[in-house]
């Protein structure tokens, strides 16, 4: 194509539009970085020219004409929690209470599950994210406590949650405080506020577990903040509430 062999923002933003025909354009940014590594013995100015606005709007530009369509799950319907309700208030395990609480919390908080539960991976837990007991309160009209930092948290501010009661059998707020006077119980020396019955703090894949026990199958962690987003849609809440 006679293009000049020095990789400048030019040829690398042509670079960048051409592969992206043949790889998936979110791995395009590690062939650059292959690249810089490369000829930046030979050409010093690459990995600033890999960096210049054209190339990276170019590369932006790419993954939105490129785009993959995401496999999501669906969300849970209202009913089906009170199903799960149904079959596990009466038990006699703690790890059910514990279930049965994060599932009603994260479905009508529309809290993301990874702000309730550690990951699975070691490396990736983090106890400052983790939602303390002494940030619980409840009364007879609500919950709340307190999320020390969470996905769109910038500025590591934390937020407090709150869930109105209700008039319903499986209300989240009667759920929650049978859950934390028997962890109370228990476990009244743990900080934590979610507790399994060993001792330690709920992870993904337990809950996941779960999960996929007591419903259908194509539900995931989202599905709880799916749900409950899909619910107050349903009752007429604006948009920009729900958001």
């Amino acid at each position: 194509h006679d293009f000049p062999i020095d990789p400048t923002t030019d040829t690398l933003s042509f670079y960048v539009v051409y592969i992206c025909h043949f790889i998936k354009p979110k791995s395009v940014s590690s062939y650059l970085s292959g690249i810089c590594n490369q000829l930046e013995v030979f050409y010093p100015d690459i990995r600033r020219n890999c960096t210049h606005p054209i190339v990276k709007r170019t590369l932006k530009g790419c993954k939105k004409l490129h785009t993959s369509i995401a496999s999501r799950k669906r969300p849970l319907q209202r009913t089906e929690l009170t199903e799960a309700f149904n079959n596990l208030h009466s038990s006699s395990s703690f790890d059910d209470h514990l279930f049965l609480a994060l599932l009603y919390v994260g479905f009508f908080a529309l809290m993301r599950l990874g702000e309730l539960v550690f990951p699975d991976r070691i490396d990736l837990q983090d106890f400052r994210k983790v939602i303390m007991r002494d940030s619980f309160l409840a009364d007879a009209e609500h919950l709340e406590f307190n999320l020390p930092t969470h996905k769109a948290d910038r500025t590591f501010e934390g937020n407090r949650i709150v869930i109105k009661a209700s008039s319903d059998r499986d209300d989240t707020v009667k759920i929650a405080c049978i859950y934390v006077r028997e962890r109370d119980s228990r476990f009244p020396g743990l900080p934590h506020l979610w507790v399994r019955s060993d001792g330690s703090v709920p992870t993904r894949s337990w809950f996941i577990r779960r999960l996929r026990c007591h419903f259908s199958d194509n539900v995931a962690g989202h599905s709880l903040r799916s749900g409950g987003a899909t619910w107050l849609a349903s009752l007429g809440v604006q948009v920009n509430l729900i958001q």
